[in-house]
């Protein structure tokens, strides 16, 4: 409902003002992208996309695919490495308010769209 926007506003900056990164939730989104992944490796278009990739130029930044745990949890921790701590560390390296735009769709006036996100 329109009456929301600003409150729905709020809530959406707060992720960003003082985001809670707990490693309970970091451990969970690991298995969220784990599920994800395995529930489209036998996909066609994942398939095609992974055969691109083998043939890309190494030095190109193209060599993404998805993640899962071994690679987001197992492997990061093999090597002595905390997986918290790297998004911790991600996100204060990396989220800044000059590096994002915001879209704001509303029924309100744009002069009150404004109001509200600044």
């Amino acid at each position: 409902a329109p009456a929301s926007l600003r409150e729905a506003l709020v809530r959406f900056g707060a992720f960003f003002r003082s985001p809670l990164f707990t490693p309970s939730a970091t451990e969970r989104e690991i298995n969220a992208v784990d599920s994800e992944h395995s529930m489209r490796i036998t996909d066609d278009g994942r398939r095609s996309y992974a055969a691109l990739l083998l043939d890309a130029n190494p030095s190109h930044p193209l060599h993404w695919g998805s993640g899962n745990a071994k690679s987001l949890r197992d492997a990061p921790r093999a090597r002595g490495e905390d997986p918290h701590a790297r998004v911790v560390n991600f996100y204060k390296e990396h989220y800044s308010a000059e590096d994002m735009t915001l879209a704001v769709l509303g029924r309100q006036p744009l002069p009150e769209l404004r109001r509200m996100v600044e």
